[in-house]
């Protein structure tokens, strides 16, 4: 009787684990019609196996995909770790228990709302020129780079996104494009504010080549008239950030040993500098900006 009801356990067990694999799901409506063409961007795990309903054409690992569109509704089921899926005329994006993907871009569509908690492990979002009135991080706490320019996200709407960042260190928030003419995301300064003291970086996209971004109007606290050099390194990374006030643009910065040995240096032409380290040692420098000098610690 005992070995009856172990067995009987164990089946219970796999069809939980069973039917948990088949909800894991990316359900995508599009404007595109029957037939268009259609790009997708698709990572994942070694032999990882894919249901794609809509969708005709050849399926590469960790590439981008031109395929033909069979159905104006696709569906995706599987473990998938990178998605991207820019410019496909997307109206609307339905995840379920998505636990393993970790990039998701989505940028040029048409998106009006999405949601984002059947997605929980997101590292990276991107839904820039779309159609969002709203977002809501609250359920991705893993998030560290966010584009959400050229949406139509203001006001209590823009306050709410901010504080819905999760706790970051040197996370990158693409909040605004000043040189798209329908841009309509407006934050205030004291929404910025709320954003850096959660540990992001806020910027214009401006087109790629980006720049700091304080935010509209008269209030709020002035970031960056008034911040100090600010110098971070995760560890592992192959770069330091420096941040500076504006008025040090143009200054020249240097990297020294704690003996004196010039390593690397450059010219300061954006507020947010990376700052190469591929060619330093771990260890304790020494980080010369104008005539101000602070510590580096590479980790």
């Amino acid at each position: 009787m005992r070995k009856s009801t172990l067995f009987a356990s164990l089946l219970a067990m796999f069809a939980v684990a069973a039917n948990s694999f088949a909800q894991s799901s990316i359900e995508l409506t599009t404007d595109l019609s029957v037939g268009s063409e259609f790009q997708m961007f698709l990572q994942v795990g070694e032999g990882e196996r894919l249901k794609i309903d809509g969708l005709k054409g050849q399926f590469k690992n960790d590439e981008w995909n031109l395929v033909t569109l069979t159905k104006q509704t696709v569906k995706i089921e599987g473990k998938i770790k990178l998605l991207g899926i820019d410019g496909n005329q997307i109206t609307s994006v339905k995840m379920k228990d998505m636990e393993d993907l970790t990039s998701l871009g989505l940028k040029n569509n048409k998106l009006t709302e999405i949601d984002l908690s059947g997605a929980p492990a997101l590292k990276r979002i991107s839904v820039g020129k779309n159609k969002l009135e709203a977002l809501d991080l609250s359920n991705n706490t893993f998030l560290f780079q966010v584009y959400v320019y050229g949406n139509k996200i203001k006001e209590e709407k823009m306050t709410a996104l901010v504080n819905s960042l999760p706790g970051g260190t040197s996370s990158e928030l693409f909040l605004v494009d000043k040189t798209l003419a329908n841009e309509e995301n407006v934050a205030t300064k004291a929404d910025v504010q709320v954003a850096r003291n959660k540990g992001w970086n806020v910027f214009n996209y401006q087109g790629g080549s980006y720049t700091i971004y304080d935010g509209e109007g008269g209030t709020g606290i002035e970031f960056i008239n008034q911040r100090a050099i600010e110098v971070n390194q995760n560890a592992g990374s192959d770069y330091a950030t420096l941040t500076v006030p504006h008025k040090m643009l143009g200054s020249t910065y240097a990297i020294y040993s704690l003996n004196g040995a010039k390593l690397a240096g450059g010219v300061i032409s954006s507020d947010f500098t990376r700052l190469p380290l591929n060619n330093v040692p771990v260890g304790a420098y020494l980080l010369k900006v104008g005539d101000k000098v602070e510590k580096l610690i590479k980790k």
